[in-house]
């Protein structure tokens, strides 16, 4: 059964490995704090939660891809910059349901719904990205006699 611990692993590995992520974080959404960070492009992972229906359980994340802007041009260079995140979102959507470099394929992963909206820093026009809200499916077998209690 494929539990929380599989997938953070697997994120953290897909945030590791792909070349244009320079950082992983997971964790609340408070602790995602852009000027502190100086490793860009950033991966931070928000735990959302699960929910159950018959043989499926579905976690929910929010990945928020995040970059750095300089002042000069920095709307022009914002949106390549979304641009190329999306990219990153993409990449990982990929690897979920068909590549299986990072979410093995002897586990059975899909994605119920995955979606992208763009992040822009409007006051102070530094940071800009996307979060990318990911539904991720697994087996799941509602049957007390394999419990451990």
């Amino acid at each position: 059964m494929v539990s929380l611990n599989n997938i953070t692993d697997a994120l953290e590995s897909f945030g590791d490995g792909h070349p244009m992520v320079q950082r992983y974080t997971i964790g609340m959404p408070s602790e995602l704090d852009a000027t502190k960070n100086t490793s860009y492009p950033l991966m931070h992972v928000v735990y959302e939660g699960a929910t159950y229906s018959t043989g499926i359980k579905t976690y929910s994340f929010s990945v928020v891809f995040i970059g750095r802007v300089s002042e000069l041009n920095a709307t022009s260079e914002a949106i390549r910059l979304v641009s190329d995140l999306e990219q990153i979102a993409e990449d990982l959507v990929a690897d979920i349901t068909t590549g299986h470099v990072y979410f093995q394929i002897d586990e059975s992963y899909e994605t119920s719904n995955a979606s992208v909206r763009p992040l822009f820093d409007s006051e102070r026009n530094i940071a800009s990205g996307c979060v990318l809200s990911l539904a991720i499916d697994v087996p799941f077998a509602h049957n007390a006699c394999i419990a451990p209690v």
